[in-house]
């Protein structure tokens, strides 16, 4: 519920949580601080997560859609943007509409909170990272550690991404 004239927004569900709002700014300058934002991000991921696994309660095999579509159930109701899954091949990437930064300072904060929310939805363990950003969208690619830790080089490197797809789907070695 949202009561603007009392200075009141209450969270879903009944629970006695205070919500607290921040300007996309305000959002953004908290990436400053490592410790803040793995925090946040893993704070985040697990209510999101949680939320998730009640919405696919009773499904033991649900289709990549419909996680993520939980997933962005989770990100929409906290005015942070919607998420989904693009599949290039064999590679998973989560791509972020609309997020709440998009400047690199963000771009841990994305790989930790996509992958450990994704991760905790599914049952398995992920890392992330950032393949494409613009201010409309980021996208995450999920995978071993291995396999993010050598991305990030080749997009720090410059590798576009069509070579980098190119790359990751021949299965060249690192």
């Amino acid at each position: 519920m949202v009561d603007f004239p009392r200075g009141r927004i209450e969270s879903r569900g009944g629970t006695t949580e205070r919500v607290v709002v921040l300007s996309a700014a305000s959002f953004a300058s908290l990436f400053e601080l490592p410790a803040v934002f793995e925090s946040l991000a893993d704070s985040l991921a697990e209510a999101v997560a949680r939320e998730a696994l009640e919405h696919l309660a009773g499904d033991p095999d649900p289709l990549p859609d419909e996680v993520a579509r939980c997933i962005s159930l989770g990100t929409a109701s906290r005015g942070m943007g919607l998420v989904e899954f693009e599949r290039w091949g064999d590679l998973l990437c989560a791509v972020w509409r609309d997020p709440p930064a998009s400047s690199a300072r963000f771009e841990p904060f994305v790989e930790r909170f996509l992958a450990r929310v994704v991760g905790d939805a599914v049952g398995c363990d992920a890392s992330g990272a950032v393949i494409y950003r613009s201010a409309e969208r980021i996208t995450v690619l999920l995978g071993a550690p291995e396999t993010c830790d050598h991305v990030r080089e080749l997009v720090a490197q410059g590798v576009t991404l069509p070579r980098l797809v190119d790359h990751l789907a021949a299965g060249e070695p690192s």
